[in-house]
């Protein structure tokens, strides 16, 4: 009898222990586990977040970047623009200031040295593009200055030869639908007459 109540105490002290530890089970399933999951959960959120964070931060570093770029692009082409359009503008200039030499030549009776001037300034103004300007100092070339050059100025001033050279060159490459054929072939026809014309006597540029 004592034995049989032994073991009945032995079994429900040990359903008992079984109990507890279900109950304590239960509890760390239905309480732990949640806070767990919910820590874990929320330390994704903030992973995602910085994630999130970074990429938007990458992404306008790049559109930034792209948009600078593009405007130093813009700044450049605008650059070459106005550089091109000053160099024009100083060699139209550079034409001005040989044309007023050339016409004080001129008056001084001076044809060699207007001659020379009136070159330099038919090729600044084509570099300037002041066909106007351009037309005015070839017909002074042709019509004034050659007709009283002779043989013996071109031989004392070589480079004649050579500017004249290097404005018909100039006018070749502007010669669109040969517009500037003709006044070619009048400089190089008054040139050509020139080097055969021989010093008259008393000549100033003797």
């Amino acid at each position: 009898m004592n034995e049989t109540l032994q073991i009945l105490e032995k079994i429900n002290s040990l359903y008992t222990n079984t109990m507890i530890f279900f109950g304590i089970l239960v509890a760390f399933v239905g309480v732990i586990i949640p806070i767990f999951i919910s820590w874990y959960q929320s330390r994704q959120l903030k992973i995602e977040k910085v994630n999130l964070k970074t990429e938007l931060f990458n992404e306008l570093i790049s559109d930034i970047k792209e948009y600078l770029e593009k405007e130093e692009e813009k700044f450049e082409e605008k650059t070459k623009v106005i550089e091109q359009n000053f160099e024009i503008r100083a060699n139209a200039i550079d034409g001005g200031t040989y044309h007023v030499q050339g016409n004080n030549h001129l008056e001084e009776k001076d044809f060699l040295s207007a001659l020379e001037s009136f070159l330099d300034a038919a090729t600044s103004y084509i570099e300037g593009e002041d066909e106007r300007n351009l037309q005015t100092a070839i017909r002074i070339i042709t019509d004034n200055c050659f007709p009283e050059i002779n043989k013996k100025d071109l031989e004392a001033k070589p480079e004649i030869k050579t500017k004249k050279e290097e404005l018909t060159e100039k006018l070749k490459e502007i010669n669109e639908k040969s517009r500037y054929t003709d006044t070619i072939a009048e400089i190089n026809r008054a040139y050509d007459i020139a080097e055969k014309r021989k010093p008259k006597k008393n000549n100033s540029n003797k």
